[in-house]
C-alpha cells in the first residue's frame, strides 16, 4: 500500500470516531469568532485613536473641517453596523454547532444556563444584540460626541433618546438604555460586551474538550499518524529538491517545505518573499513543529542557504 492510500486510510478512521463532526464544527465556529473579533478591532481601534489623539480634537470641532467630521462619524457608524452584525452572526452559529454537541453528551442543561446567565438575562449583551437589529432593520443611531477643551477630553456616544425611537428593544436592553441616563459611551459598551463575549466562549471551548476530551485525543493520535506519514514524503522532496540543478535547488526546497507548513505559517513567512534563502532558514524553525527531520538533513540544507 502506497503512502497517499495509508493516508486515506486513516482518514477514514478518523471520520468513524464518534463525535468528530460536532469537533469539525467547533473548529469551523473559529471564522465567526475571528469574524467578530476583526469588527470589534476595527471598531474600537478607530473610536480609540480618535479619543485618544488629543492634538486633533480641536481639528474634529473645527467647522472648517466639517467634511472630514462628518466622514468620520459615518465610518464609525458604519463600523458599528458590521460588529453587531458579526455578533449575531457568532450568537447564531454557536448556538446552532454548540446546541447539538452538548446534547449529544447530555450536557445542554450546563450549556444553556451558561447562556441565561451570562448572555440572555445581561442588559448589556443585549442591548448590543437589540442594536443589532436597529442597525438592520431600522436605521444606523446617531453618533454624537462631547468635547472638554480644558483637559481636551473626548467621548464619542449614542443618545438614549434617539435609540429608543426604536421600538425593537426587549425588556433587558430597554432596562439597560433608560439606567444609562441621557447617553451610551460608546467605546465603553463595546469593549465590555467583547470582554463577555470573549469570556463565554473561552468558557464554552474549555467545556467542549472537557466532554468531548476522548475524541479529540483519538482525533489528535489519528492526524499524528498522517503527520508521519507525510514526513516520510516531505524528507524525500528536500533530498531530491538538493539534487537539483543549480538555479533550482532554493525554489524545490521551499516548495517541499511548503507542504508542511500551515496558511498562518506561510503568512508570517511572507515578509522573507523576496529572499528565498531566509525563507528557508526561518521555515526549519516551523517545520521541525509538524514533521521529524533528520539533523544531518537539516543541516545540508542550512549550508546550501548560506
Amino acid at each position: 500500500m502506497g503512502i497517499f492510500s495509508e493516508i486515506e486510510e486513516i482518514e477514514e478512521q478518523i471520520a468513524k470516531i464518534s463525535g468528530v463532526g460536532n469537533i469539525g464544527k467547533v473548529r469551523q465556529l473559529e471564522y465567526s469568532l475571528q469574524l467578530f473579533e476583526r469588527n470589534y478591532g476595527m471598531l474600537s481601534k478607530l473610536l480609540s485613536h480618535f479619543i485618544e489623539n488629543k492634538e486633533k480634537h480641536s481639528d474634529l470641532f473645527n467647522r472648517i473641517n466639517k467634511w472630514k467630521t462628518d466622514l468620520l462619524f459615518k465610518e464609525i457608524a458604519f463600523r458599528l453596523h458590521n460588529f453587531v452584525a458579526s455578533s449575531l452572526s457568532l450568537i447564531d452559529h454557536s448556538r446552532i454547532i454548540y446546541r447539538k454537541a452538548f446534547k449529544e453528551k447530555d450536557h445542554y442543561g450546563v450549556y444553556q444556563e451558561k447562556v441565561n446567565s451570562d448572555l440572555k438575562e445581561d442588559g448589556l449583551v443585549q442591548f448590543i444584540q437589540k442594536l443589532r437589529q436597529m442597525c438592520q432593520h431600522y436605521r444606523l443611531p446617531h453618533i454624537s460626541a462631547e468635547w472638554k477643551m480644558k483637559n481636551s477630553e473626548l467621548s464619542l456616544y449614542i443618545k438614549t433618546n434617539d435609540l429608543l425611537q426604536f421600538d425593537g428593544w426587549n425588556k433587558r436592553a430597554r432596562s439597560f438604555i433608560e439606567k444609562s441616563g441621557e447617553r451610551i459611551d460608546l467605546l465603553e459598551v463595546v469593549n465590555q460586551y467583547f470582554e463577555k463575549i470573549k469570556a463565554f466562549h473561552t468558557w464554552t471551548k474549555r467545556e467542549f474538550s472537557e466532554i468531548y476530551g476522548e475524541e479529540i485525543m483519538a482525533v489528535y493520535t489519528h492526524t499524528q499518524k498522517i503527520n508521519e506519514k507525510k514526513s516520510d514524503i516531505i524528507i524525500e522532496e528536500l533530498e531530491s529538491a538538493l539534487k537539483s540543478e543549480e538555479g533550482k535547488i532554493h525554489y524545490n526546497i521551499k516548495f517541499a517545505i511548503s507542504g508542511a507548513l500551515s496558511s498562518q505559517e506561510m503568512q508570517v513567512l511572507s515578509k522573507y518573499e523576496d529572499n528565498t534563502k531566509e525563507w528557508i532558514l526561518k521555515s526549519l524553525d516551523l517545520i521541525t513543529n509538524h514533521i521529524e527531520i533528520p539533523k544531518e538533513l537539516i543541516q545540508r540544507i542550512r549550508t546550501e542557504c548560506k
